[in-house]
């Protein structure tokens, strides 16, 4: 596609992406299909001078334009029947989203049903896809999972799986490692991991900002806001 419609929650273009498998005599055996978008993900350092949107400092951009992700977190829960979560509460639910300017949704702490980013790719919810990956019983010290190398390919695996997963669907605009998991070399090798099978999206991990590409603070004390 030379000028492909560009996928973004204003205006989600989709595109079905048709794969076949065929045999020696070139007929095909199989047919599969998903539907896919596309659109441009960057951080950029900006000066107010250099910068087409006079503005200065790190901003996210999606194909070319600045964007503020104003966000909730998301966990499949129903409030009549727990964890079981239809496709109509689905719906119910980016219907509320888009009616309240909700333009984001972290998947917390896990990656969430597949009609769900079928949802948000169709009527356009920017999302963070969180890998299931939380073991903060451990706290953030010297006894944190991550800093054991016998967790290693258990923290690689959990994100890997979730990219290879969901890499198609484009409104998942930011990867997170996981949840409250401490800051050891795990996360370090599972980033990489990460960026070797797709650069397109920026990766996040809350409080650990030297790991990943944006920055986060969860639960900032009130002195540190004030700062």
């Amino acid at each position: 596609l030379q000028h492909p419609h560009l996928w973004s929650a204003e205006h989600p273009a989709r595109y079905v992406l048709v794969a076949q498998l065929l045999d020696k005599k070139g007929q095909p055996i199989e047919t599969v299909s998903t539907y896919t978008g596309f659109r441009q993900i960057e951080v950029r350092q900006t000066k107010a001078e250099d910068d087409e949107f006079n503005l200065a400092g790190r901003y996210f951009y999606i194909n070319n334009q600045p964007v503020k992700l104003k966000g909730v977190n998301r966990h499949e829960t129903d409030p009549a029947t727990g964890h079981t979560i239809s496709h109509d509460r689905m719906t119910q639910e980016i219907m509320i989203m888009k009616r309240a300017n909700i333009n984001h949704v972290r998947n917390s702490h896990y990656p969430d049903d597949p009609y769900w980013y079928y949802l948000t790719d169709k009527y356009g919810i920017y999302l963070e896809d969180e890998a299931n990956l939380e073991s903060h019983e451990y706290y953030y010290g010297n006894a944190s999972l991550s800093h054991v190398p016998e967790f290693e390919n258990a923290h690689v695996a959990r994100n890997i799986e979730m990219v290879r997963s969901n890499i198609n669907s484009p409104s998942i605009v930011i990867w997170s490692l996981g949840n409250e998991a401490g800051p050891g070399k795990n996360f370090v090798t599972a980033y990489n991991a990460i960026k070797a099978f797709d650069t397109t999206r920026p990766i996040q991990y809350e409080r650990n900002n030297d790991i990943v590409d944006i920055g986060s603070n969860q639960y900032p004390s009130i002195a540190w806001v004030n700062e």
